[in-house]
C-alpha cells in the first residue's frame, strides 16, 4: 500500500503548521512482506499533518532520505519535493527506496550493532518550502526501516513559516546590529535566540546556526557561547530558515590598574580622573586619597591636575608622555603607572635701605625693584619655582652709590647676589645717595685745604672761603684732606670731623649724611720782652731776642715776629 500526508484546510490567517505522526508501512496487504531480493524494496510513510499560512505563497514540502553508515556518515537516498494545495484535506505520498542502503555492507544497524538482513537506519529531512525559500526544516529519525514491515513512530514534526529571528542575552533582552555588545579578554557570554512565524508568535525548539565573521577575535559554539580570542570585534550570526539575526561583539582587554604616584619636588596639587575613579593629593613625594583604580580594559582615561596655590606643574612620567600639559590620556588595555612632578613656587621679595636711588633686577625676570630712599617700588616680589638660582643684580642711578646688600643676600662680595630659592627669601639692597663736604676755617690766618680724591680746592682766609671749599662725594669714598698754611701763617690743627686728627692731613669716609671738617690757620706773633724793675740786666732767645735792661731804660732786641 501507498501511504500518504494527509492535510486539513489550509487557512491564510495563521502562520505555517505541520505536525506529523510517522507510520511505517508497506503493500495494502499488512501481512504482506517485501524480501531485500524484491523488486520493491520501499518504505512508506504515513503523516498526519496541519499547515497553515498567514500569507499567500507556494508552499512545498521537500523530504529527503539517507541511511546512516557505519563510519557516522550518510548517503542520501531518495528526495521528493510535494506541492501543498488548497484542499481542505489532502493526501501526499512518501516513499523511501531502501535498495541502495540494503546493498551497502557497510550500513549501520540499530545501537551500533550489525543490521539485520533487510534493515536500514533511515533519516529523513522534512523542509517547509515558501516560493522557493525553506523557512523551517526538521529531521526525523534515524528510524529503523525495512520493506514491508508496519510500525508507528511517535516522534512529532511540525514546521512553522519562520518569519524573524532574533539575538538574545538571557533571560530576554533582545541585541541587534546597533547594540554591540562588549567582552572582556579570556570570558564568555551566552547568546539565545527568539524565533517568530509570520504573524509573530513565538516558535519554540528551534536551535538557529551560528556563526562568527572573525573567529580569530571571538569564537560562538553551536548553542550560541561566545568565547573571546584577542581583542577586535567580531560580527555573530543566528540563521535560520533564511532568517538572520546578527550582533557585533567587541572583545576588549582585561580591566587593568591605573596608579597616579609622584616624581618628586616639593609641590601640592589634586589628579582626578574622568571617568571617575581617581581623586589622588599630591604633597611632595607623598601621595594620598583614591590613587588607584581598576579602569575597564577600553577605557579612555584622562587625568588632569588643579594645582594648590604656590605650586608649578612640572611633568609627567612614567605611562603619560612628559609634556607641559596638565593633563594626561591614557588607554587602558594594560596596567598604568602615571608619575606627576609638582613644585613648590617660593616668594622673592626686594627691600631697600639708604639714601640713594637704584634699581635691582633678576637674571630670571619677574623683578625689576626701584628704590628711592629706601622706599622699594615696581616689581619687587615675584615667584620662582623652588630650587631655583636667581641671580639679583643692584645698579645705583645718578650719583648714588650700592653699598651692600642684607637680608637673605648679606655676605654677597659686590653688586650681585645669587640665592637659591629653598623658601620664601627676602633681599635689601642699600643704595646711598651722594655726600656733602664742607671745608670751613677758623683763626684769623690764611691757608689752602685740597682734597685726594679731587673736589676741594679751598684757600681759607679771615672771614670766609675762596674756591672749591664744598664738593659731593659718592657715598663711601675716602677721602684724604691736605691743609697748608699760607705765606707767614700757621697751620694749627683740624676741627668738625677731622677734630681727631694730627698734622696736615685728615682721612674721612664720606657717608652718613653731610661732612664738615674746620681748620684752624694763624698769621704770624710779635714776641715782645719788655723787662722792669731798678735793677739792670739782659734777656736772649735762641739769637733773636737780646733785650737789656740798665738804668731803669731797656734796649736792644726787645721784639720779634714768629710765624709758628
Amino acid at each position: 500500500m501507498t501511504s500518504y500526508l494527509t492535510f486539513p484546510t489550509r487557512s491564510r490567517t495563521a502562520a505555517w503548521l505541520f505536525a506529523a505522526s510517522v507510520l511505517l508501512g508497506a503493500c495494502s496487504d499488512p501481512a504482506a512482506v517485501v524480501s531485500p531480493g524484491s523488486s520493491d524494496a520501499s518504505a512508506r510513510l504515513a503523516f498526519a499533518a496541519s499547515i497553515s499560512s498567514s500569507r499567500a505563497a507556494v508552499a512545498d514540502l521537500r523530504v529527503q532520505s539517507s541511511y546512516l553508515r557505519q563510519n557516522g556518515s550518510t548517503i542520501d537516498i531518495s528526495s521528493q519535493t510535494i506541492t501543498l494545495g488548497d484542499a481542505a484535506s489532502q493526501q501526499v505520498p512518501v516513499s523511501i527506496e531502501l535498495a541502495p542502503c540494503l546493498a551497502d555492507a557497510s550500513r549501520a544497524g540499530p545501537g551500533g550493532a550489525a543490521p539485520a538482513a533487510d534493515e536500514c537506519l533511515v533519516q529523513v529531512a522534512v523542509e517547509l518550502v515558501l516560493d522557493g525559500l525553506t523557512v523551517d526544516r526538521q529531521v526525523v529519525g534515524p528510524l529503523s526501516l525495512r520493506p514491508g514491515q508496519q510500525s508507528v513512530v511517535s516522534q512529532p514534526v511540525a514546521l512553522f513559516d519562520i518569519a524573524d529571528v532574533r539575538i538574545v542575552l538571557p533571560p530576554a533582552n533582545v541585541v541587534g546590529v546597533n547594540q554591540p555588545l562588549r567582552l572582556e579578554l579570556t570570558r564568555s557570554l551566552v547568546l539565545g535566540s527568539q524565533v517568530f512565524d509570520g504573524a509573530q508568535r513565538p516558535v519554540t525548539g528551534r536551535t538557529p546556526t551560528w556563526t562568527s565573521s572573525n573567529p580569530a577575535v571571538a569564537t560562538v559554539s553551536a548553542t550560541g557561547s561566545v568565547a573571546a580570542v584577542t581583542t577586535g570585534t567580531t560580527r555573530i550570526t543566528a540563521e535560520l530558515g533564511g532568517r538572520l539575526a546578527v550582533v557585533d561583539v567587541r572583545v576588549v582587554p582585561l580591566p587593568a590598574l591605573l596608579t597616579v604616584v609622584s616624581s618628586g619636588f616639593s609641590g601640592q596639587g589634586t589628579v582626578r580622573s574622568q571617568p571617575a575613579g581617581i581623586d589622588c593629593v599630591v604633597s611632595g613625594s607623598q601621595v594620598s586619597g583614591a590613587c588607584t583604580f581598576t579602569f575597564p580594559g577600553d577605557a579612555q582615561v584622562t587625568l588632569s591636575t588643579t594645582l594648590a596655590s604656590g605650586s608649578e606643574f612640572v611633568a609627567w612620567s612614567g605611562a603619560c608622555p612628559v609634556s607641559s600639559s596638565t593633563a594626561c590620556t591614557l588607554n587602558m588595555a594594560q596596567p598604568r603607572t602615571a608619575g606627576i612632578a609638582l613644585r613648590a613656587l617660593r616668594s622673592l621679595t626686594i627691600t631697600g635701605l639708604g639714601t640713594g636711588l637704584g634699581l635691582v633686577t633678576a637674571s630670571a625676570g619677574g623683578i625689576s625693584c626701584t628704590i628711592v630712599a629706601g622706599v622699594s617700588s615696581g616689581l619687587c616680589t615675584a615667584q620662582f619655582v623652588e630650587g631655583a638660582t636667581v641671580t639679583l643684580a643692584a645698579n645705583a642711578s645718578g650719583s648714588s652709590t650700592f653699598r651692600g646688600w642684607t637680608g637673605d643676600c648679606a655676605g654677597a662680595i659686590g653688586s650681585s647676589c645669587e640665592i637659591i630659592m629653598n623658601s620664601a627669601k627676602i633681599a635689601t639692597a642699600r643704595f646711598e645717595a651722594p655726600v656733602p663736604v664742607f671745608i670751613t676755617g677758623t683763626g684769623a690766618g690764611s691757608g689752602f685745604v685740597v682734597s685726594s680724591p679731587s673736589g676741594i680746592s679751598c684757600t681759607l682766609v679771615p672771614g670766609g672761603g675762596i674756591g672749591a671749599c664744598s664738593s659731593i662725594f659718592p657715598d663711601g669714598t675716602v677721602l684724604t684732606l691736605s691743609a697748608s698754611a699760607g705765606s707767614q701763617n700757621a697751620f694749627r690743627g683740624w676741627g668738625g670731623d677731622c677734630a681727631a686728627s694730627t698734622g696736615p692731613t685728615c682721612t674721612i669716609t664720606a657717608t652718613g649724611g653731610p661732612r664738615t671738617v674746620s681748620v684752624r690757620f694763624d698769621p704770624p706773633a710779635t714776641l715782645t720782652v719788655a723787662p722792669s724793675g731798678t735793677g739792670d740786666g739782659t734777656v736772649v732767645s735762641g739769637g733773636v731776642i737780646s733785650c737789656a735792661r740798665s738804668n731803669n731804660v731797656n734796649s736792644g732786641r726787645c721784639s720779634v715776629t714768629v710765624t709758628n
